[in-house]
């Protein structure tokens, strides 16, 4: 995962959007026009279930036109991902040690 985040090339192809509460930065998603994917989501813990991610997603979903929309979730998210609209469209992958779940929204 870090050596995701710290490739500056990769960073750059994607549109990255901010939740803020006040000045603190309470969750992030990260998706690739192109490639129609979210390649990083993440919500401060003490702020699940409040509403945060789903708004993240509504209002990435009203910035770009996306036909469908892709994601490789953790097995912690899916259920989140379900919620939103997501189906899963494989098993279960490795990859550099992360275990994902393909999941796809069309639109």
């Amino acid at each position: 995962f870090k050596s995701f985040v710290y490739d500056t090339s990769l960073m750059n192809t994607l549109d990255i959007y901010g939740a803020f509460n006040k000045h603190l930065l309470i969750g992030i998603i990260g998706v690739h026009r192109e490639k129609q994917h979210i390649s990083l989501f993440f919500v401060l813990p003490h702020y699940h279930r409040q509403g945060i991610g789903k708004s993240l997603f509504d209002y990435v979903m009203s910035e770009c036109n996306f036909t469908y929309i892709t994601v490789h979730s953790s097995t912690y998210a899916e259920t989140f991902y379900a919620s939103l609209g997501f189906k899963k469209v494989g098993k279960k992958e490795l990859n550099k040690g992360i275990v994902s779940i393909p999941m796809e929204r069309n639109i």
